[in-house]
């Protein structure tokens, strides 16, 4: 039996991980480009942000709606944001994440602008706020 050693994800550049990952990246540019985001107006003075939720989305929407949240979790890092720590995936100048609820609990995808925020000793802020 032939072995096949595989490198693990933390040693590969992001350029690195862009080019082993193209079909993903290419997935994953479709599908936050195909629905329409919803802006949380909840959180506009202090966490500005997007959101999809799952059940607005057609079959093919859900589908890679959990694919891409089981990618955010396999490929991305954590980092706090409020206290809270989650598994964010940077793209295309926004920050994915979900609340962390197992896969077929979770109903909300979100995405903020990389501009907005900030990350420090592991701690994301939105720019505009106190740091």
């Amino acid at each position: 039996m032939e072995l096949k050693y595989v490198e693990p994800k933390e040693y590969f550049s992001k350029e690195m991980l862009e080019i082993l990952l193209k079909d993903d990246i290419d997935r994953i540019q479709e599908f936050v480009s195909k629905y329409s985001w919803t802006f949380a107006k909840t959180y506009a003075d202090f966490a500005p942000h997007e959101y999809y939720v799952k059940d607005k989305l057609d079959e093919e929407g859900k589908e890679d709606f959990v694919w891409f949240v089981e990618f955010i979790r396999d490929y991305g890092f954590t980092c706090k944001f409020a206290g809270k720590q989650h598994i964010y995936f940077e793209f295309d100048g926004h920050y994915y994440w979900t609340m962390g609820e197992p896969i077929e609990e979770t109903i909300i995808l979100n995405r903020c602008k990389t501009d907005d925020y900030q990350i420090k000793d592991g701690n994301m802020f939105w720019k505009q706020s106190e740091v």
